[in-house]
């Protein structure tokens, strides 16, 4: 029999979890000033400033973040990631097969990949303080 418990997320109202490992989020989630140690999966538009993910983000919909860390891989399945003044030490993943993915970077260090799953091949708008040390796949690079 499972034990099932109530637990709360960074921001919003309870959810109702039966032992799952990755937290999910829906609508306009906002996080703020947070560090978050599990994987988190956002369905809707995030807006992040100025927090660490020790774990995977995964995102469904639009992602906007500022002055962020992010220790893993980040999934997005959607058309634009924004990210300004933030780092990520793992790939970053787009997924979109209706439109063209995109990628905004300002300031930004990839260690990873970028790498964009599409019937088409993505877009990276960056300006010169951003960096892709690992590389695009699928996608090409618009200097802002």
């Amino acid at each position: 029999m499972k034990n099932y418990h109530w637990k709360m997320p960074i921001l919003g109202a309870c959810v109702f979890l039966s032992e799952a490992a990755v937290q999910t989020m829906y609508g306009d989630v906002q996080i703020h000033d947070a560090i978050i140690q599990s994987e988190l999966k956002i369905i809707g538009r995030g807006s992040i400033l100025r927090s660490v993910f020790e774990a995977g983000l995964k995102v469904v919909g639009v992602l906007k973040a500022e002055q962020a860390t992010f220790n893993k891989s980040l999934y997005v399945t959607g058309s634009d990631l924004w990210l300004r003044s933030s780092q990520i030490l793992g790939d970053v993943h787009v997924t979109n097969y209706i439109s063209r993915p995109r990628i905004h970077l300002s300031g930004t260090t990839i260690h990873g990949r970028v790498i964009f799953h599409s019937l088409v091949s993505g877009e990276v708008s960056k300006d010169g303080s951003s960096q892709i040390q690992g590389g695009i796949e699928n996608g090409e690079i618009q200097n802002a």
